[in-house]
């Protein structure tokens, strides 16, 4: 009997190690690069209003002042949720899942443009209003981003007498 047996040992090659590593590495690369896209963006911008205009109405029905959402009428790209206090007195509050008190679409390139007021709020039966009078019609907020030559758009409706958000 010989003193050393040969042993069957199986191991991967150096070869085949390197064409694994370049194959992780390519994937890798394909993944990283992948950005969001334009439209992916402006529709989560889109989802995201649309639960803060319902947020509004929610606690407008569920207490005894009216709240709403205002948009920044000198820049388009900015909003906040306002609670009125009074008839001459109203306060703004912060959103759920937001950082602050506004919410700042500059940064990701999105304009607001709205039909109508850049202010308006509910009533404690979830109807929208903008001054003192209830909407006659609907109110459309136009979410917009520039990419290259081209624009693109996402569009919110918030329908006159019950306030349904669309």
């Amino acid at each position: 009997m010989p003193l050393f047996q040969p042993h069957n040992h199986r191991a991967f090659t150096i070869l085949e190690v390197l064409i694994v590593l370049t194959l992780i590495a390519v994937f890798a690369a394909i993944a990283v690069a992948r950005q969001p896209s334009t439209h992916v963006t402006l529709k989560a911008r889109k989802l995201a209003l649309e639960a803060h205009i319902r947020y509004a109405q929610m606690r407008a029905m569920n207490s005894d002042s009216r709240w709403g959402i205002a948009i920044d009428p000198n820049t388009d790209q900015v909003y906040w949720l306002f609670e009125e206090i009074d008839t001459d007195t109203t306060q703004q509050r912060l959103l759920p899942g937001e950082d602050g008190i506004t919410v700042d679409l500059t940064a990701k390139g999105i304009s607001i443009s709205v039909s109508g007021t850049n202010s308006f709020r509910f009533d404690d039966w979830g109807r929208p209003l903008s001054g003192g009078a209830y909407f006659t019609d609907d109110l459309n907020l136009v979410l917009q981003k520039d990419v290259g030559s081209e624009t693109i758009s996402e569009t919110l409706v918030v329908t006159a007498e019950t306030g349904f958000v669309q």
